[in-house]
């Protein structure tokens, strides 16, 4: 955070927070309650940090919820929203992670996906047999350190103390299509 008094600040981010979404108290008192780690620098710099919103019904609301935080915390150039769309023309989460990996060494600050609902949805089921990129999204999840999805010819893109929240609403509520990825 690039303000002087951390503390203070949060204080006030999150009592405007509140302001701007009221009905949201609950959860954006929980939300930042996790985000307190990374604003105070008490996270680890090695491993990926990871908040997974699940279940949050609203998907265009809990983007435009999180897009405040970032916008109050000052992290709007750090951060990089992994949007997959339901319009079919658009890129696959896959596809957006891949050249996430080709541009960058270490992942930005603050990831936003809802990319993961695929991953998450095909791993619930037992005996399953996941793609290499399946395969390498459980290992990151795990380890939290590195990430390589494209096959060992790029170097992997490590975690670097990031922050990735992950947005996977509830499996009976949402139909489930599938892009051609898991991520």
């Amino acid at each position: 955070m690039k303000a002087t008094n951390t503390y203070l600040n949060f204080d006030l981010i999150q009592r405007a927070l509140l302001k701007i979404h009221p009905n949201y108290s609950y959860f954006l008192e929980d939300f930042l309650e996790k985000l307190k780690p990374i604003i105070y620098k008490q996270q680890s710099i090695n491993e990926a940090h990871f908040i997974h919103l699940v279940g949050f019904i609203k998907m265009d609301k809990a983007r435009e919820i999180i897009s405040n935080v970032i916008e109050l915390l000052q992290w709007q150039n750090e951060a990089i929203f992994l949007w997959e769309g339901s319009d079919i023309n658009s890129p696959s989460a896959l596809a957006q992670a891949e050249a996430i990996q080709e541009s960058y060494a270490e992942f930005p600050r603050v990831l936003i996906t809802n990319g993961l609902y695929d991953f998450f949805h095909e791993v619930q089921f037992d005996n399953l047999d996941l793609c290499d990129s399946g395969k390498q999204i459980g290992k990151f999840l795990q380890e939290r350190k590195e990430l390589d999805l494209s096959g060992f010819r790029l170097n992997p893109i490590w975690a670097g103390g990031s922050l990735i929240i992950s947005f996977i609403p509830d499996f009976e509520s949402k139909p489930y299509y599938h892009r051609g990825g898991l991520l």
